[in-house]
């Protein structure tokens, strides 16, 4: 009867054993996950910022245009009076 009293418990050790081993590595990959999404919202971060400081320079460039256009445009306006 005590042999497989021995198993069982040899069985019940193994089985805590794992369970701490599994909870040890979930930790570990939540952890590495949180790494991977911080690193990955930081690069997309400074592709946005990138984007952001385009298109303000374009407004620039458009505004300058525009301010360009109004000017020859009121020129002709002048010329024709």
């Amino acid at each position: 009867m005590e042999k497989p009293m021995c198993h069982v418990h040899s069985n019940l050790s193994k089985i805590k054993s794992y369970g701490r081993n599994r909870r040890q590595n979930n930790t570990t990959n939540i952890s590495e996950n949180q790494q991977r999404i911080q690193q990955q919202v930081n690069t997309n971060t400074i592709e946005f910022q990138k984007k952001v400081e385009m298109l303000q320079q374009k407004m620039k460039e458009v505004r300058s245009h525009v301010k360009q256009t109004k000017n020859r445009l009121n020129s002709f306006h002048r010329n024709l009076d």
